[in-house]
C-alpha cells in the first residue's frame, strides 16, 4: 500500500497533543493551588488535546485492518514486540519512580501489579492496544464481511451506547453496569474499527469540500461544550472535574472523528518529508519516553506558578524535542532500540 503522508502528519499531531494533556494535567490537578484564570487555560489545552488518543486508535485501525490473509508468524511477532516494549518500560519506570522520584516501591509487588496496572499512567494505552492486537484476526474478518448497512449500524450503535450513554450516566448519576459486547465493552475497539471503516470509505470516495466547514464547526461545538461544562463543574464542586474529558464522551467521539476525517480527506495536500517521516516513525517511542522529561521538569520547576496559556505550549515543545532526540539516540543502539516498540 502506498504510504499515506496524511497519517504521518496526523500521528505527529496526536503525539504532540498527548504531551499537551500531560503538561496541562499538572495544572489541572493543582486546582486548589492555582488561580481560576490559569485553571481555565489548562482546561482549554486539556480539552483540545484529548482527541489525540482516539486518533491513535483510529490510525491503527486504518493501517492494521486489512483484507489480507492471516499470517500467524506476523501476528505473534507483532504481539511479542509490544509485550517486550511494555515489560521494558514498566521496568524502566519502576527504576525511575523508585530512584529518581523517591517512591517507596517493592520490585516483586510492582512486577506482579504491572500485569494489570502500569507503573506509569500513560502506559495504559499499551495494555489496550495489545488487547486489540490479540483479537485482530477476528476483528479483520468481522470488518471484511460487514456490508455498508452493517457498518453504519455498528457506528451508530457505538456512538449511542458508548458516547451518549456515558453523558446520560453523568447527567443522571446512573450506574449502568451492563455492557454490550464488542460495541460498548471496550470503547477503544470502536475507535479502531471506525478508523478503518472511514479510511476505506474516504479512499473510495472523498467527501465534498462543503463537509469541511461542518466538521470544523462540529469539533468547535464539542470543544466549547466540554470546556464550559468542565470549568462550571470544577468550580461548582471546588475540585478538578475531569469526567467530561473521558474518551467515552460523545463530544470526544464526534470531535475525534471530525479531525480524523479532515486530515484523511485532504491527503493529497500532504507531501513526503524526511523529517515528518522520521518523527512519525518514532512517535510511539516519543509517547513512551516523554513522561521522563515531564517529570524532570516538574521535579525541578514549579510550573504551576507560571502562566498556563504560555507555558503549557512551551513545555510541550521542549518535552517533544527532547523525547525525539532521545528516541533518535536509542534507535541507533542495537537490541536496546527494541524498547521503542
Amino acid at each position: 500500500m502506498k504510504r499515506d503522508y496524511s497519517l504521518d502528519f496526523l500521528r505527529i499531531v496526536a503525539c504532540i497533543l498527548v504531551i499537551v494533556i500531560h503538561v496541562a494535567n499538572v495544572y489541572c490537578r493543582a486546582y486548589t493551588n492555582i488561580d481560576s484564570v490559569n485553571y481555565i487555560g489548562a482546561i482549554i489545552f486539556n480539552t483540545i488535546a484529548r482527541v489525540s488518543v482516539p486518533i491513535f486508535f483510529m490510525i491503527s485501525g486504518a493501517l492494521l485492518i486489512k483484507p489480507s490473509e492471516f499470517n500467524i508468524k506476523k501476528y505473534l511477532q507483532r504481539i511479542w514486540r509490544l509485550l517486550f516494549a511494555l515489560i521494558a518500560w514498566n521496568f524502566i519506570y519502576f527504576l525511575f519512580n523508585k530512584y529518581y522520584l523517591g517512591n517507596d516501591l517493592n520490585f516483586y509487588d510492582s512486577f506482579i501489579e504491572s500485569f494489570v496496572e502500569p507503573t506509569k499512567r500513560h502506559l495504559w494505552f499499551m495494555y489496550a492496544i495489545i488487547g486489540i492486537y490479540i483479537i485482530l484476526p477476528f476483528v479483520q474478518n468481522m470488518c471484511k464481511n460487514l456490508s455498508k448497512q452493517e457498518e453504519n449500524l455498528f457506528m451508530g450503535l457505538w456512538l449511542f451506547f458508548v458516547g451518549v450513554v456515558y453523558i446520560i450516566k453523568l447527567e443522571l448519576k446512573l450506574e449502568i453496569n451492563y455492557l454490550i459486547p464488542i460495541i460498548q465493552g471496550t470503547y477503544y475497539l470502536g475507535y479502531f474499527v471506525v478508523g478503518s471503516i472511514l479510511y476505506r470509505r474516504i479512499n473510495e470516495k472523498k467527501l465534498d469540500n462543503k463537509w469541511h466547514k461542518f466538521l470544523i464547526l462540529l469539533s468547535i461545538m464539542c470543544y466549547v461544550i466540554t470546556i464550559v461544562g468542565s470549568c462550571y463543574l470544577s468550580f461548582k464542586h471546588d475540585k478538578y472535574y475531569n469526567l467530561l474529558l473521558g474518551y467515552r464522551s460523545i463530544y470526544y467521539m464526534l470531535s475525534s472523528i471530525s479531525i480524523y476525517l479532515l486530515f484523511i480527506n485532504n491527503k493529497e495536500k500532504f507531501r513526503e518529508n524526511k523529517l515528518i517521516t522520521s518523527i512519525s516513525g518514532l512517535s510511539f517511542g516519543i509517547y513512551l519516553i516523554h513522561p521522563v522529561f515531564l517529570n524532570l521538569i516538574t521535579e525541578n520547576i514549579e510550573i504551576i506558578n507560571q502562566i498556563s496559556y504560555a507555558f503549557i505550549p512551551l513545555y510541550t515543545v521542549v518535552i517533544f524535542i527532547l523525547s525525539y532526540i532521545a528516541c533518535l539516540i536509542i534507535k541507533k543502539i542495537p537490541y536496546i532500540n527494541k524498547i521503542l516498540g
